[in-house]
């Protein structure tokens, strides 16, 4: 939930109005998984505190590792836990990363459909 700083009014989150409005300035760069390097959708944390995608520290751990890839630490414990505040920001910013893409590419569309169209017209 999200507070309106002018009224303090609650902005509900789930008002399409407000998705990725105010993660504008967050960086997908930086949700990035350690191991497979792509941006992590399903993240967990594993007992050593980093966190990586569910499927990439599943194969990591199913191939006889039992250190954190990204510390080297020795695991205590095997458990994954949801990182549902990372997954919370993560998913908002790349909906709203998409949408920016699907904008930039449709308006290069349209401006590749007008110059073919000029050229046909010579």
């Amino acid at each position: 939930m999200v507070f309106d700083a002018t009224d303090n009014r609650t902005m509900d989150r789930t008002d399409s109005r407000y998705e990725g409005e105010d993660l504008s300035c967050l960086n997908l760069e930086d949700f990035r998984c350690p191991i497979s390097l792509e941006i992590m959708m399903d993240p967990v944390t594993i007992a050593t505190g980093q966190t990586y995608e569910r499927s990439s520290i599943q194969k990591w751990l199913k191939d006889g590792n039992h250190t954190c890839r990204k510390t080297g630490e020795k695991l205590t414990s095997t458990t994954l836990g949801p990182n549902l505040a990372l997954q919370n920001v993560i998913r908002p910013a790349a909906v709203g990363a998409m949408r920016v893409l699907a904008e930039y590419l449709t308006y290069r569309l349209s401006w590749w459909k007008k110059k073919k169209s000029e050229e046909d017209d010579f």
